[in-house]
């Protein structure tokens, strides 16, 4: 089901999945930055030049890169359907090319996606087989992302052994390795914290710690737009228990950094929290 034997071409760039074309190169690149940085707007705005420039190239790798890019900020946006509907462009179009790489790529954001909306197993099984045809192709970028992705699945499943063993995974993967200074390595924290709550109480101490290594890694990152997320789930786990003060605390903490340029749904949560009575 899954394709695995890469192209002449995307072994070349398999290692970081860099288009062939310097300027698309450049536009996924500050993309994903800027998402990272809370300018959601931007971010839209470089892959959209990303698609423009590629009219010109034709290129069919230049094309899987901005399809694999564009699928993957929707991810980290949490856009579940868009997700599906660019990872289905992603696996048609790499296995026409033979770009077996992209293909299991875009089946891990699949699954992912299906897991949440449709179906958890099965959403659970893509992912399995997305990851087992990635490394058959002798690529390890992003391991920590997708065994992030695998674990929420799992959650979804009610199997938090295997979900905690993913996201353990993940964490030493990510401390390992430069995937540490990206920035879902804050996710990886908050989605730790998300399965022990399902398992014990809103405010377990240890949940509450995750969610607050995820707020500093995000702010040491200066990745404003996982920082806000994360503060948005531990404002929650607060009021749940009735401590309110220390929610307003926090949200204000990131309210105050945020400017009228900065976009996207985690900065508008926060907005919307901090003007709350």
């Amino acid at each position: 089901m899954f394709g695995s034997d890469a192209s002449p071409s995307e072994n070349r760039n398999s290692a970081s999945l860099h288009s062939n074309n310097p300027k698309i190169a450049s536009c996924v690149h500050l993309s994903g930055i800027t998402l990272a940085l809370g300018y959601q707007r931007d971010s839209e705005a470089w892959i959209a030049e990303a698609h423009e420039e590629f009219s010109f190239t034709k290129d069919p790798f230049d094309f899987a890169v901005v399809l694999h890019h564009s699928t993957i900020r929707e991810v980290l946006c949490r856009n579940v359907q868009r997700t599906i509907e660019l990872a289905d462009r992603l696996i048609a179009f790499a296995a026409e090319q033979g770009f077996g790489q992209f293909r299991a790529q875009a089946h891990i954001y699949r699954g992912w996606a299906h897991a949440l909306t449709v179906d958890p197993r099965t959403g659970c099984d893509e992912i399995v087989g997305g990851i087992e045809a990635y490394k058959r192709s002798g690529a390890n970028l992003n391991l920590s992302l997708y065994e992030s992705l695998l674990a929420e699945a799992l959650a979804a499943c009610r199997a938090y052994v295997e979900s905690a063993e993913s996201l353990d995974k993940a964490l030493r993967w990510a401390t390992h390795t430069t995937e540490s200074t990206c920035g879902f390595a804050a996710e990886i924290h908050r989605l730790t914290a998300r399965v022990i709550i399902d398992q014990t109480s809103p405010v377990d101490p240890v949940a509450l710690r995750h969610l607050h290594l995820a707020i500093e890694v995000a702010r040491r990152q200066k990745g404003l737009a996982f920082e806000a997320r994360a503060t948005v789930d531990l404002a929650d786990r607060l009021m749940a228990a009735g401590r309110n003060d220390e929610a307003k605390d926090y949200v204000s903490a990131v309210n105050a950094r945020i400017l009228p340029e900065h976009s996207g749904a985690d900065i508008d949560a926060i907005r919307r929290l901090a003007h709350r009575p």
